[in-house]
C-alpha cells in the first residue's frame, strides 16, 4: 500500500511505467520482507553469515525514529533502505564512528543515518536509479525530522560516487566493520544546509531539493513498538548492536 505524498514527491515517470514503486513501510510484514532482501543482498556478497532467522538487521535501528523504504514490483521488495534519526543510545555508526560522530554533534548538528541499502540487481551501477529514489525519502525523513546531518557507512570504493552524485564527503578513515564480516568502511557525512545552498550542486542532490517528500508521508511508518514486533522474527536483534 503506498503512504499519501504531494505531486512533488512522486516518482519519474520511467519508474511508474516499469510497475516499480517506492513506499514507506507500515508494518511488520513490509519491514521483514525489506529486511530479508538485505540478508540476501549481503550473504550473497559474503558480507554476512547465514542466521535462522534469514533477516538482517541492528539493534540500534530497531525503534520508533527509524523509516524502511522499499522499492516494490506488484508488491514484492527488490529494493530497499532504512534511515535512522539520531537517539540517546546513538546510531548504528557509533559503533565504528563514535569519535566522529560525537565531534559533529557537540558542533550543534543533528545527525540522522542511512543504511541497509540492498538492491537484488548485483552490481551497484545497476543500481543507481533505486538507490536515488530510496534516498530521496529517506534524506526527507531525517530533514522533515529537523536533522541537519546524514551520515553513511560505505565501502571507501563507493566514496567518490557518493561524493560525485549526492554530495557526501568522507569524514573518518577506513575501519573494518565487524558487523559486516569486517569490510573496509569509511564514515561519509553530508551537510545537507551547506550542500543546497552552495552554488552549484551535484545532480542527485540538485533532484532531492527539487523533488521533497512531505513529512506526512512518513506519518505512518512502522512504529517498532514490542506490541506490533511481538514473537517476530525481527524480536531477537533489538539487543544487538
Amino acid at each position: 500500500m503506498s503512504v499519501p505524498y504531494s505531486e512533488s514527491a512522486t516518482v519519474p515517470s520511467s519508474h511508474a511505467t516499469s510497475g516499480l514503486r517506492y513506499d514507506v513501510a507500515q508494518n511488520l510484514g513490509q519491514v521483514t520482507a525489506a529486511w530479508e532482501l538485505v540478508y540476501r543482498c549481503y550473504l550473497r556478497s559474503g558480507l554476512i553469515d547465514p542466521n535462522q532467522a534469514r533477516i538482517h538487521t541492528m539493534g540500534r535501528v530497531i525503534g520508533p525514529d527509524t523509516v524502511v523504504v522499499c522499492g516494490t514490483i506488484d508488491r514484492l521488495a527488490v529494493s530497499t533502505i532504512t534511515g535512522v534519526l539520531d537517539r540517546p543510545s546513538g546510531l548504528p555508526a557509533d559503533v565504528l564512528f563514535s569519535d566522529e560522530l560525537g565531534a559533529i554533534r557537540r558542533s550543534g548538528r543533528s545527525l540522522f543515518e542511512l543504511g541497509l541499502f540492498a538492491d537484488r540487481r548485483e552490481r551497484l551501477f545497476r543500481s543507481v536509479d533505486a538507490l536515488l529514489e530510496l534516498m530521496r525519502f529517506a534524506l526527507h525523513f531525517g530533514i522533515t525530522s529537523d536533522g541537519t546531518d546524514a551520515v553513511y557507512c560505505a565501502h571507501p570504493d563507493q566514496a567518490g560516487m557518493m561524493e560525485h552524485l549526492f554530495g557526501f564527503e568522507v569524514a573518518s578513515d577506513e575501519r573494518p566493520d565487524p558487523r559486516l564480516n569486517d569490510r573496509p568502511t569509511v564514515l561519509l557525512r553530508l551537510n545537507w544546509p551547506a550542500r543546497t545552498n552552495a552554488a552549484e550542486m551535484p545532480g542527485g542532490l540538485a533532484y532531492f531539493v527539487t523533488q521533497p517528500v512531505p513529512a506526512e508521508a512518513f506519518a505512518n511508518r512502522f512504529d517498532f513498538s514490542p506490541e506490533a514486533l511481538g514473537e517476530s522474527s525481527i524480536a531477537p536483534f533489538c539487543h544487538t548492536r
